[in-house]
């Protein structure tokens, strides 16, 4: 029955076709909102790392370092934008980071231990890279 769905489905257009895919897919009812906490973090440190990228364009290793991190908002056309997302993006990837932790702790994750070390390990890691910096 639901090949055929599936075939009915195919000859139509093909965004419509994706549309049906995803409206249609069962999914458990436990499925909620919590469990994109991992891709969330991932697309935000992915963010942040190419608002990083854009901003190592406009650092110069001089004595006066600091002069230049105030410049960048007048340099490009957008830098405001740039450097205080940049600087925003750090607290809600800590705010989610944080949320995840917890719904691992709600859920008993602590009892798959190679999993679990291997996150504490990660937390702990974005922990001491916010607070010495990229150095």
């Amino acid at each position: 029955m639901k090949i055929i769905f599936y075939l009915k489905l195919m000859r139509s257009n093909n965004i419509i076709f994706l549309l049906n895919i995803v409206r249609f897919n069962p999914t458990p009812i436990s499925l909620s909102l919590w469990w994109n906490l991992a891709s969330l973090l991932y697309f935000l440190i992915l963010v942040q790392t190419l608002r990083a990228f854009v901003l190592v364009q406009y650092y110069s290793p001089l004595v006066a370092s600091f002069f230049y991190t105030q410049i960048i908002p007048l340099e490009p056309i957008i830098g405001y934008f740039i450097r205080l997302t940049h600087i925003n993006c750090v607290n809600i990837i800590f705010f989610v980071l944080y949320f995840h932790v917890l719904k691992g702790l709600f859920l008993r994750s602590w009892k798959i231990k190679t999993v679990w070390y291997s996150g504490v390990v990660l937390l702990l890691l974005v922990i001491l890279v916010s607070f010495f910096g990229y150095t």
